[in-house]
């Protein structure tokens, strides 16, 4: 039977086994996961008898860094006859001799030690407990604070960007300056959401709430996407009217979500992402263009990341790929005052809580067939029955463009941003409300599956978190964060869009256009 210790956070694992595996890449010993009936994660050297997978060294050490993995110690003085430990094990500097460790007079410290041999230098991962509120240990007498401790490693849900290297500013051309009170972009640093625990009613099932199940086992196969910009000469002029489209494939699927839950891996309902083949919970949100590949037609110039709940056939569990992908930046009204948006922008569009036509926004669905052009259904805010064979199921989400011109997000993620009145954008003004002054393009996103006739009647969104019996889709949303390249992207607002110039194909209005490649 393993050496088996139930933890804080409801996991369990092997200390023998583990600090094996944590001691060396290269170690033999090999560690187990499933999800139990409450879906929590369990990890062992003795797996069950199915349903298990072999944990690597580094989702062990990824679970301990993000708090997944964490122990109590039943007893003090877990550790006795310790010679060194080194917390430079798991990237912090420094190291300690120790002829003891304990956990004080208290039993519930939340302290683990994790050796190894006893001939050799020991690792110790030093754990922070709910049930330890000074997060501290002794170690010869002195205090120690655990290693993840929140109150030492505070998470990052919002880091502020990193400042441009001297190269890349010089390569960059100006972007125009926002009309706005501060001229700097400034990051928020919004606490993440608490993600609703999950169930697990099979080792790949998950279901959260009244949210379908999603058999993850299920999930596309990620695509590695182009590995550089890819731009050649445009054989084709823009006609009139102020829009940019970029055809992005479907990169990746995952419940990650960095901008609610961020440094929370797995706390979202089901993704389906598009553009930057890195985006995941660890996400450097305020510099996504400076690193991943692109599922994008023009490659590394556009590392944005678009994602939306993923569409879920409920009578398979299977969650559904896009076949198609389009991301629209317009600007119909005034395009002379359309400004570039800033590195690092993010946002959220549509109510991914809404039940119903009323609390559903700012997205739309509709059965279509490229046979005739003709829309049967009409635009509605849940997904409808396609019937005739050779339709397609579309969906838009709309995103608002009049920006605050200081933060980079928001709380809410959305109340940085405002919708123009087109009223008012009519006139010679560019239609933002005096608080959200800025004019950014107007970005859309336009999905679309095939679909056999009657196929609909199943599907819902991940995020319809409602009575089943009700239509799926009112749910629908979407999040963009802004990895353009800045050079590509002025360029495309200075050519394209403020000229007024539809840039069909990719054309960028410069004499070049994004070409298909890797």
């Amino acid at each position: 039977m393993p050496n088996l210790i139930r933890s804080s956070c409801g996991l369990m694992f092997t200390i023998s086994a583990i600090s094996l595996a944590l001691v060396s890449q290269t170690a033999s010993a090999e560690i187990y996961k499933w999800r139990d009936a409450g879906g929590r994660t369990q990890y062992s050297d003795k797996p069950p008898v199915e349903g298990f997978s072999k944990a690597t060294h580094q989702e062990i050490i990824n679970a301990l860094q993000s708090k997944e993995l964490c122990a109590i110690a039943p007893k003090t003085n877990i550790l006795k006859t310790a010679s060194t430990f080194k917390a430079s094990f798991f990237g912090f500097g420094t190291s300690a001799s120790a002829n003891s460790i304990s956990g004080g007079s208290n039993p519930n410290t939340g302290l683990s030690s994790i050796v190894g041999s006893s001939n050799r230098t020991r690792s110790v991962a030093t754990l922070y407990s709910p049930l330890n509120p000074n997060n501290t240990f002794n170690v010869d007498g002195k205090k120690v604070t655990a290693f993840n401790s929140p109150v030492k490693a505070p998470p990052k849900p919002i880091a502020a960007a990193p400042q441009p290297s001297p190269a890349s500013t010089a390569a960059a051309s100006p972007v125009p300056k926002p009309v706005a009170a501060a001229p700097t972009p400034t990051n928020v640093a919004t606490a993440p959401s608490t993600a609703p625990a999950p169930t697990a009613p099979a080792s790949n099932l998950i279901q959260v709430a009244q949210m379908p199940a999603v058999d993850i086992s299920k999930n596309m196969l990620a695509d590695l996407g182009s590995t550089k910009a890819q731009i050649t000469t445009a054989h084709s002029l823009p006609t009139a009217g102020a829009a940019f489209r970029n055809e992005c494939h479907p990169s990746h699927m995952s419940n990650d979500d960095p901008i609610v839950y961020p440094n929370q891996q797995g706390a979202a309902h089901h993704h389906t992402f598009f553009g930057n083949t890195s985006t995941n919970f660890k996400s450097d949100v305020g510099n996504m263009s400076a690193s991943g590949n692109s599922t994008c037609v023009g490659g590394t110039s556009n590392r944005s990341a678009y994602w939306v709940p993923s569409m879920i056939d409920t009578a398979t569990n299977t969650p559904i790929a896009p076949t198609f992908a389009i991301f629209y930046y317009k600007g119909p009204e005034h395009p002379e005052m359309i400004q570039a948006p800033p590195k690092g922008l993010r946002m959220i569009s549509g109510n991914a809580k809404a039940t119903n036509d009323t609390t559903a926004s700012n997205h739309e669905f509709t059965c279509y067939t490229d046979a005739n052009g003709a829309v049967f259904h009409g635009w509605q805010k849940s997904i409808p029955n396609c019937t005739i064979l050779g339709e397609e199921l579309f969906m838009h989400v709309y995103f608002p463009d009049c920006w605050d011109g200081v933060n980079l997000d928001s709380p809410d993620h959305k109340s940085h941003m405002a919708n123009k009145n087109k009223a008012l954008a009519n006139n010679l003004a560019n239609g933002c409300p005096a608080t959200h002054p800025v004019l950014i393009p107007t970005i859309t996103f336009g999905l679309k599956w095939k679909v056999q006739p009657g196929q609909t009647k199943t599907w819902r969104l991940a995020s319809d978190n409602y009575d089943k019996t009700l239509p799926g889709g009112y749910s629908g949303h979407g999040d963009w964060i802004n990895g353009w390249d800045e050079v590509i992207m002025s360029g495309i607002v200075k050519n394209c869009l403020n000229k007024d110039l539809d840039a069909a194909g990719g054309l960028l209005c410069d004499g070049r256009m994004f070409a298909y490649g890797t």
